[in-house]
């Protein structure tokens, strides 16, 4: 019990608010709820702003860590790659308070909010914005490894590519099979190529991906229950478990894949 952590955990959409504060760019969340009028993040919970005060009361509430996100637009300013310091300081700043109330730090580099420039030349359907977060992640440990020890690539990938690729009800809204098929390959490969260069420049603590497991269970014990359990346990967890852990796509959901004409 003495190596548990026990914390809360929030995102950077969710909790920052100052959405276009210290050079912080549009990202894909606030492009998309702007355009539909819907509830946004323009303000949330003012962490931008109260953080110091947060960190206490979670200290004061008998938390022993913080996980939160990163925001990509805020640290990266512009297609060109270059560095936002503005947001480097924010968020070295919210490390050393998270230090000072001992807090351990668990950081999540992508918690879904693309920046919008990205978005506008595919997302997640373009190979060049794995690039892109490969350049972003590497300027994140450069940055922030001497207050950091645990990472995580991405949040949930099954969710924002689902929600934005195939039910539609996360931007970019879209209901198309084939793309959320290459959105998901997209993301892992991002992942790995993020780890990959963790591991290769020697930066200190743990790498990982954080996935939202679901079980599946069957109405019975048949064969044809069986190999839907599978395929449904493909669908919802293995194409990130399995990825992210054997360095493979499960063969038998790229077979299935291919036999109904997705390549």
């Amino acid at each position: 019990m003495e190596k548990f952590l026990w914390g809360s955990a929030t995102a950077s959409y969710q909790c920052e608010g100052a959405w276009q504060e210290d050079n912080k760019l549009e990202s894909m969340w606030d492009h998309y709820l702007h355009e539909f009028q819907l509830e946004n993040g323009d303000v949330a919970s003012d962490f931008y702003h109260r953080f110091d005060e947060d960190l206490k009361l979670a200290k004061e509430g008998g938390q022993n860590s913080f996980r939160f996100s990163l925001s990509w637009p805020r640290i990266i300013k512009n297609p060109q790659g270059e560095v936002n310091e503005k947001g480097i300081a924010f968020y070295r700043s919210v490390l050393k308070a998270c230090h000072h109330y001992g807090l351990v730090p668990n950081v999540t580099i992508y918690h879904w909010d693309l920046p919008q420039y990205l978005e506008a030349q595919g997302g997640w359907q373009n190979e060049e914005t794995c690039q892109a977060f490969l350049h972003y992640a590497k300027v994140c440990f450069d940055r922030f490894h001497d207050l950091v020890d645990i990472w995580v690539t991405f949040n949930e990938p099954r969710w924002f590519i689902f929600n934005g690729y195939f039910i539609g009800n996360y931007p970019p809204g879209c209901h198309d099979v084939d793309m959320t098929i290459k959105g998901a390959f997209h993301v892992m490969y991002a992942s790995a190529l993020a780890i990959k260069i963790f591991r290769e420049g020697n930066y200190p603590g743990k790498i990982g991906i954080v996935h939202s497991y679901t079980p599946v269970n069957g109405v019975d014990d048949t064969v044809e229950t069986r190999i839907a359990m599978r395929y449904a346990d493909n669908y919802c967890n293995n194409w990130v478990l399995d990825t992210a852990a054997l360095g493979e796509i499960p063969i038998d959901m790229l077979g299935k894949l291919s036999s109904e004409g997705h390549n």
